[in-house]
């Protein structure tokens, strides 16, 4: 039985943070949805997706898989939308 490539990341929205490994196929803008039970009922839709990478932070694409975006282990900030 063949299983589902993942990636341990660490997700933080605001004082939260949890490290989980998630499934690298999973689109960025649902990683908000399938931690919700750890973030908790006050984690804000998933507007903004933020990588720390060494280099800076960069912004994710909501609709480009996680494991394609990110290393194993990257921290990932989720916050409200930048204000326009």
């Amino acid at each position: 039985m063949a299983t589902e490539p993942s990636i341990p990341v660490v997700v933080t929205c605001g004082e939260r943070a949890v490290c989980h490994a998630v499934d690298a196929t999973l689109p960025a803008g649902e990683l908000a949805g399938a931690l919700a039970l750890y973030l908790g009922s006050g984690t804000p839709p998933p507007s903004r997706l933020v990588w720390r990478s060494a280099e800076g932070p960069c912004p994710l694409d909501p609709a480009l898989p996680i494991g394609s975006q990110v290393p194993p282990d990257a921290e990932i900030e989720l916050g409200p939308a930048a204000p326009a």
